[in-house]
């Protein structure tokens, strides 16, 4: 028996179901056998429990959701290795009418020992910072458009039109203390004046930030040629980086506008070929770019 085939009869094949608050872990053999039975771990006593119970020989599989990069953080020392399930892919390749943590886990666990789970590119640490700077950007801006639409709806419930020039300078602003409106409107209008204010004032800060990291390493290079095309700026430059990550795993170009969802559907039957729309699969940011550029200024 050669070592590559002795190794694969010995190892375990782990799966974590995670949850906000715990993780229900199982293992399987090569065979689909249980050989860890399931056991719920409360994340608090996760680190710990790892620590003692996953072994160097061990292939462990996750679902991509909220805590799995913590998670990953903690095992990819541990096991051999570690794969990071595409949980759209699992669902429908293992899709079941009773649905439950155990079950989740098993079959999680029996699909890493055959070979089976649809992995997810894992990225490295400075990406995901960026990532996370980048999200909380993109909500903030949302809170800021939906604070701006409460403005002007009040303005529209009366009829009264803004002065050209900047929507919210002192000139612009006199409509809101006019006496059309009661006093509960006033009071409303001040309050989101003032989360307007705040809002782009915490967007400008991260703003600032992406503006540095862009002149730093890993970015600056990269960022130097972005910024070359037209429409790109910081924000937008930063965005196609975040979301691509490393652009040597691309195999082609074709598979970075697959990976953006940008490319057309095709439902094929028999000699009959219809185009559908853009599949829309693959990282939203990158479809949306025109959001992230803005009109100037923090937004």
């Amino acid at each position: 028996m050669n070592e590559e085939l002795f190794a694969r009869l010995s190892r375990r094949y782990l799966a974590l179901d995670i949850h906000k608050h715990y993780s229900v872990v199982a293992g399987v053999n090569f065979e689909g056998q249980v050989i860890l039975e399931p056991v719920r771990i409360e994340h608090a006593d996760l680190e710990e429990w790892l620590g003692k119970h996953i072994q160097p020989t061990d292939y462990v599989a996750i679902e991509s959701t909220t805590n799995a990069w913590h998670i990953y953080d903690l095992l990819e020392p541990l096991a051999e290795k570690v794969l990071v399930a595409n949980p759209i892919k699992v669902k429908q390749i293992a899709s079941a009418r009773v649905k439950t943590d155990i079950r989740d886990t098993l079959i999680l666990a029996r699909m890493l020992a055959a070979n089976m789970i649809p992995a997810i590119w894992v990225p490295p640490v400075h990406v995901r910072n960026l990532r996370y700077l980048l999200s909380q950007r993109r909500h903030l801006t949302g809170m800021h458009t939906q604070t701006v639409n409460r403005l002007h709806s009040v303005a529209h419930r009366h009829h009264l039109s803004h002065p050209k020039g900047k929507r919210f300078n002192e000139k612009n602003t006199k409509w809101q203390r006019g006496d059309e409106l009661t006093d509960s409107e006033k009071f409303q209008l001040e309050l989101d004046m003032n989360t307007r204010e705040h809002l782009e004032e915490q967007a400008g800060k991260i703003t600032k930030k992406l503006a540095r990291m862009s002149h730093q390493k890993p970015w600056a290079e990269s960022m130097m040629y972005l910024m070359q095309l037209p429409g790109f700026g910081v924000i937008t430059g930063m965005t196609v980086l975040g979301a691509i990550g490393e652009i040597t795993r691309f195999e082609t170009p074709r598979h970075l506008v697959s990976y953006s969802g940008l490319v057309p559907g095709l439902d094929q039957s028999g000699v009959k070929l219809r185009g559908k729309k853009i599949t829309k699969e693959g990282r939203k940011d990158l479809r949306c770019l025109h959001l992230a550029a803005g009109t100037g200024g923090p937004w």
